[in-house]
């Protein structure tokens, strides 16, 4: 099965002088292919942390990915690897909480990728909250 890009709006940020297209968002990552919800952001939108967050959350948007991939609807959310993008403001980068499964290099890229940015405009964080378990 293959995932389709869906739910996004491009928007340009000009970080260093570069023009660059760059979301933020959750998404899952299954059979080679990154999907989910992904969106610009306002830099106005920062936290006392300096960071800018998505409103997106796994399981309340599973149901409509399901439903849009029908082979999904008996797979619980919390099987497929997935991850979380955030901005930092003072960094200056994309922030990237994930599944420890999908640090490996293919991985990354097509995450990147998905994101609108390169590998190394971004930080990487395994979040043991999202890894998949299997017991």
């Amino acid at each position: 099965m293959k995932f389709e890009k869906f739910a996004i709006k491009q928007q340009f940020f000009v970080f260093n002088a570069e023009l660059t297209l760059m979301k933020i968002g959750i998404f899952w990552y299954h059979d080679k292919t990154v999907t989910g919800y992904v969106h610009p952001f306002n830099l106005n939108d920062q936290d006392a942390l300096g960071m800018v967050e998505s409103p997106y959350i796994h399981n309340e948007y599973w149901d409509v990915l399901s439903n849009r991939y029908p082979d999904l609807r008996l797979i619980n959310h919390n099987v497929i690897p997935k991850g979380r993008a955030l901005f930092s403001t003072t960094e200056g980068k994309v922030v990237i909480h994930l599944d420890e499964k999908l640090l490996k290099k293919s991985s990354k890229k097509r995450i990147a990728k998905f994101l609108g940015i390169e590998e190394k405009n971004a930080i990487w964080l395994i979040d043991e909250s999202t890894s998949v378990k299997y017991i």
